[in-house]
């Protein structure tokens, strides 16, 4: 059974705040992001990891969002 297999499951959130100077702009702005992720964490009886989850940053001059899959091995 898979339940037989699974050690872990875990779900996990991840907010933040990116500050970053400008410096090649005439303004010298300075550009605000909030970052987040959330996804989960699945570890199984033979130390096999799996990190599946989804994030992404909304700051004042691009919007952008990701995916991602993780497979490994804990030793």
């Amino acid at each position: 059974m898979l339940t037989d297999a699974i050690r872990y499951i875990g779900f996990w959130f991840s907010p933040g705040l990116n500050i970053t100077a400008v410096f090649y702009d005439d303004d010298g702005d300075i550009e605000k992001a909030f970052a987040w992720e959330l996804g989960f964490d699945m570890i199984f009886r033979s130390r096999f990891t799996v990190n599946l989850g989804f994030g992404g940053n909304a700051g004042n001059y691009r919007d952008s969002s990701h995916f991602f899959f993780n497979i490994g091995n804990i030793f």
